[in-house]
């Protein structure tokens, strides 16, 4: 793959679509938008490797306040700092690849 190509046109190098369990539909919002992060991270982790990787989110919350709410957010925020990535936000209308699929 050509890093700077993708990076300079901004292109993803793709995207992660899960279904989340019984229990974890009874998660909060913060929880479903920090897990679903955390599992692309896994799921991309060997083609991303050190690479920085930027992660945008339609939920302000996790951008401004990474201040974990339970004892299951504060396990998936221990677990961000192995991976080299930028939190931004984007409003809901900006976000077209996610309503898309």
């Amino acid at each position: 793959l050509n890093w700077s190509l993708l990076k300079a046109i901004g292109a993803s190098v793709g995207l992660y679509s899960g279904k989340f369990t019984d229990t974890q539909k009874r998660y909060s919002i913060v929880e479903k938008k920090l897990l679903a992060i955390i599992q692309a991270l896994r799921n991309f982790k060997y083609i991303i490797g050190a690479q920085r990787v930027n992660i945008f989110t339609d939920n302000q919350n996790i951008v401004m306040n990474m201040k974990p709410t339970s004892d299951r957010a504060f396990r998936m925020v221990l677990e961000m700092p192995e991976y080299n990535y930028t939190l931004q936000h984007i409003r809901d209308t900006d976000n077209v690849i996610a309503y898309t699929l």
